[in-house]
């Protein structure tokens, strides 16, 4: 894990398709993902700490302006 150590990165739409693999290859670089989707992503947060990388999910409805 190089490249993007240091560095956060914020991926909405992560918990699952184009945007679990976005936040998966984003940890794999170094990065602490913050995924923010609708549904649950604790099971990606769960895929990139296996992989020694640091995660955390938030429920949020980008469509909401409150959320």
């Amino acid at each position: 894990m190089t490249g993007l150590n240091g560095k956060v990165a914020i991926v909405t739409g992560g918990s699952a398709g184009i945007g679990r693999d976005i936040a998966l290859d984003l940890a794999l670089q170094g990065a602490t993902i913050f995924i923010a989707d609708i549904s649950d992503a604790a099971p990606v947060v769960a895929e990139i700490e296996a992989l020694g990388g640091k995660a955390s999910a938030h429920r949020v409805d980008l469509g909401n302006e409150a959320d």
